[in-house]
């Protein structure tokens, strides 16, 4: 009796998500990351544990990304609940600050939008039990302000990455809470935090945005071993607003 009570006071603490209002919406899910916009739209209702990731318009982002064997998608972060029951994101250097943030779902998914950038939220196929949600939030709080890892960025551009082929089996592994991270990296330390993944077979400093966006890697050991298409839904465009009647949507009905 006692553990049951424990869990359903947790979901309280951290919301119910299927009680949260819709936040903007989201299009058909497809590996594509054209931007296009595929019809019908629906009301997108955040739970924690769902993956959003983002293009990124500034030049040096884009080159470095695709120097390092990025995959078109420049940056990712996961969707959490406060205490208080509120959703939230938690990114590493969000619209390139160097500190890792929670921040308001709606006002920071839009900011990304307005700067021009493609967003795609990864819905969870299941959603987590009170236990995992409680995990995943606790670790995601305690994360709050924490550095951006920019020195071990800039090594990414070089043929000392953490994802280098001459090592993929030993480096790049979970270290649980660092100092600092980059954005691929904490959103994979935080759910093998809730036990979402396995540890054995995830290497969150070798793992980029574009590895979460299609579930497949470059590096061998990622493609082979990375979870995500087994428990996510393929990315889904969102918006914050429903397209105008003269925004070109392709109708995948």
């Amino acid at each position: 009796m006692f553990p049951t009570l424990v869990l359903f006071l947790s979901t309280i603490s951290f919301g119910t998500p299927d009680k949260t209002e819709g936040i903007g919406y989201l299009y058909q899910p497809a590996f594509e990351v054209s931007g296009e916009l595929r019809g019908p739209s629906r009301p997108y209702h955040p739970q924690p544990g769902d993956i959003f990731l983002s293009t990124d318009r500034l030049r040096i982002a884009v080159i470095g990304h695709q120097l390092a064997g990025g995959q078109g998608v420049h940056h990712s972060g996961l969707i959490v609940f406060r205490p208080d029951g509120s959703p939230a994101t938690l990114e590493a250097g969000p619209h390139h600050i160097r500190w890792v943030r929670v921040l308001d779902i709606d006002d920071n998914l839009a900011r990304y939008e307005e700067e021009g950038n493609s967003v795609w939220i990864r819905q969870r196929k299941t959603p987590l039990t009170a236990e995992q949600s409680k995990l995943l939030n606790e670790f995601a709080m305690s994360q709050d302000f924490k550095k951006f890892a920019w020195e071990r960025i800039m090594i990414q551009v070089t043929p000392f990455r953490s994802r280098s082929h001459l090592r993929y089996s030993s480096m790049g592994g979970p270290h649980g809470e660092r100092r600092r991270y980059f954005c691929s990296e904490l959103a994979l330390e935080t759910l093998l935090a809730a036990g979402l993944l396995d540890p054995e077979r995830t290497r969150p400093s070798a793992t980029y945005p574009g590895d979460l966006f299609f579930g497949t890697s470059e590096n061998s050991f990622i493609n082979e071993n990375l979870d995500i298409n087994a428990s996510w839904e393929p990315p889904a465009r969102w918006t914050l607003s429903p397209a105008s009647p003269t925004q070109p949507i392709v109708d995948q009905r």
